[in-house]
């Protein structure tokens, strides 16, 4: 008998009101945006691509001789 004594006087001092457990704490951190896979208005333009230099036929210098 005084086990159940000891133990609902224990569960009864670890219960939490529902209220304080739906509101969210004044000291959490907002949550953050979404990722997106758009760009951000100000982000800078990206690079435009350097074309690759056309191929011929002739060997390159440092190429080895067959």
């Amino acid at each position: 008998m005084l086990l159940l004594t000891f133990a609902y006087s224990y569960t009864k001092k670890s219960e939490v009101p529902e209220a304080a457990v739906d509101a969210p704490a004044a000291d959490a951190p907002t949550p953050e945006a979404p990722a997106t896979d758009a760009p951000a208005a100000d982000a800078p333009a990206p690079d435009a691509a350097v074309p690759e230099a056309p191929a011929t036929d002739a060997p390159a210098a440092d190429a080895p001789t067959p």
